[in-house]
């Protein structure tokens, strides 16, 4: 395990921490389900350990659409867009778990307090972890286990295009683009941006390579797609002006899942480094905080698109495509200090 993975192991188990408080915990002996597909989303729950799972019912039977580890929060994407959820979620085996409100999620994405910061730090990494084993899911689904895993083997290899060159950013130009999504963030100048430009169909980022930036995009459309093979480029999401794109790899220094592409026309985009988008997620600067809720729910629509889209390959396929295999969480080598709360008779104190 990396020093980084190592990290991020423990960053999201102190989170956890952090969010726990002094709630209750609520311990399950035996596998259990947490919502059913269709029930109204009422809040949402910090998983502290154990594992669950995404599933849905169609005519060929159950399909397992996500499966993630703890520590993670589950079911903020329905709370954000007032829908019912889209899929059941049930737990494998014994699990810990604190269920919290819909009101206190709401309050939770905006607010400037140390809980409220990790609330929306766990909550990133817990659906970048779920979009990533979606996007292997989607790229490698009529392959057989075999073929997939020597996929997942390969991580980073292969050759990248080098960053090209960028110029300052025109702090006025980033004011008025998050100004027109409704955002207001006084110190960002001392943030750094810069600015690139690419041609339609050119790649900003490459699956597979390791990151380093992120983006804000400040003209054209961006395509996430992924490379199935024996089919072509399949498009993920198209996204737009003000929308954040290739975040997900800064929060867990794992290697990118999709390719980002100038979708037809020109790209300019505002280039956000690793250590800044760090400094936003420690809401170290005013106004920081109503950033990362924005980015946050932007990841959940994508999670909830791409959920949708497995779930559509596997009808299309008649229920022959493999779903979901892998289990999104972290290594068993976990840091000495990594919180097990399985391990805990009594709630931590807040």
């Amino acid at each position: 395990m990396s020093e980084l993975t190592g990290m991020a192991s423990l960053k999201a188990s102190l989170d956890a921490a952090e969010i726990v408080g002094g709630r209750t915990l609520e311990n399950l002996a035996e596998p259990a389900t947490l919502w059913n597909e269709g029930d109204a989303a009422d809040g949402v729950i910090l998983v502290l350990g154990g594992n669950c799972r995404f599933s849905t019912m169609t005519p060929f039977g159950e399909f397992e659409a996500l499966r993630i580890a703890s520590p993670c929060v589950l079911g903020l994407s329905e709370i954000a867009a007032g829908t019912r959820r889209q899929t059941s979620l049930t737990t494998e085996g014994t699990a810990t778990l604190v269920r919290i409100p819909e009101a206190e999620a709401r309050a939770l994405l905006v607010e400037t307090s140390p809980t409220a910061t990790a609330f929306r730090r766990l909550n990133l990494l817990s659906v970048a972890r779920s979009i990533r084993s979606i996007n292997r899911a989607i790229q490698n689904f009529f392959d057989d286990v075999a073929t997939r895993d020597e996929e997942m083997r390969k991580g980073g290899s292969g050759p990248f295009y080098a960053i090209r060159p960028s110029q300052p950013a025109d702090i006025e130009r980033v004011k008025e683009l998050l100004a027109q999504v409704g955002l207001d963030v006084p110190q960002l100048q001392q943030l750094g941006l810069t600015e690139r430009s690419y041609s339609p169909g050119e790649k900003l980022a490459h699956a597979g390579e390791k990151a380093s930036e992120a983006f804000l995009v400040q003209s054209g459309r961006v395509r996430v797609s992924v490379n199935i093979p024996g089919v072509g480029e399949e498009a993920l999401s198209i996204l737009g002006k003000g929308e954040t794109i290739g975040e997900m790899a800064l929060l867990d220094d794992a290697p990118r899942s999709a390719d980002l592409v100038a979708h037809e026309d020109p790209v300019t985009v505002f280039v956000v480094s690793r250590d800044v988008f760090r400094r936003l997620l420690d809401a170290n600067m005013q106004g920081a905080e109503r950033l990362v809720a924005t980015i946050l729910l932007g990841l959940s629509r994508r999670l909830d698109e791409g959920i949708a889209r497995a779930i559509s390959f596997f009808m299309m396929s008649g229920g022959s495509g493999m779903g979901v295999q892998q289990m999104q969480g972290f290594p068993d080598d976990l840091p000495d200090d990594f919180v097990d709360f399985q391990e805990l008779d009594e709630p931590l104190d807040s």
